[in-house]
């Protein structure tokens, strides 16, 4: 297969893939990755950028669940370029210009001629997301007034009168 048309295969695929050397520099993206990046108005993740840093400054930023899920990402993605793990994938959520998106997130190792790297790559999941969501919130709460629902409420009483008791708070027995 030609180099040109291994180029047109990638920049045809969905997902969007980013190949990383083994400091974490972003070494190549495909038409996808740059599409979303553009859109999201996103140029921390460009070639020549080292993916450890961007998640470095999440972790740093004022977003307690970004922070989280960068640390995650960014130990799983380390993970596999040690040769831990043969992979890492986790569910990411992106919030950009047009909205809240989710992406799995998966990381491969691959020996190339340079060294060990990994192959990245953000696949939308944004429908399957919402869709559990709905569901979620279906089970838990009411259809018509949208409030919790009687399992909810008991589940939220066995939990608050259990931490009264660990804390020798009063409370009723149930």
């Amino acid at each position: 297969m030609t180099r040109q048309l291994q180029h047109a295969v990638i920049d045809s695929l969905p997902a969007q893939l980013a190949v990383l050397d083994a400091e974490g520099t972003i070494m190549s993206v495909n038409e996808a990755w740059r599409r979303f990046a553009a859109a999201a108005g996103c140029d921390v993740c460009a070639d020549g950028v080292n993916f450890f840093e961007v998640c470095a400054r999440t972790v740093a930023g004022p977003d307690r669940r970004a922070a989280a899920d960068a640390a995650l990402a960014a130990e799983g993605v380390r993970q596999v370029l040690d040769g831990v793990v043969p992979e890492f994938s986790m569910d990411v959520r992106c919030d950009t210009p047009a909205g809240r998106c989710w992406f799995t997130e998966q990381a491969v190792r691959f020996a190339g001629d340079g060294g060990p790297g990994v192959v990245l790559s953000f696949t939308d999941v944004t429908a399957r997301r919402e869709t559990e969501d709905a569901a979620r919130h279906m089970a838990t709460h009411d259809l018509l007034t949208g409030l919790p629902n009687r399992t909810v409420v008991s589940d939220r009483l066995t939990q608050a009168l259990a931490a009264a008791r660990r804390t020798g708070g009063g409370g009723a027995a149930v």
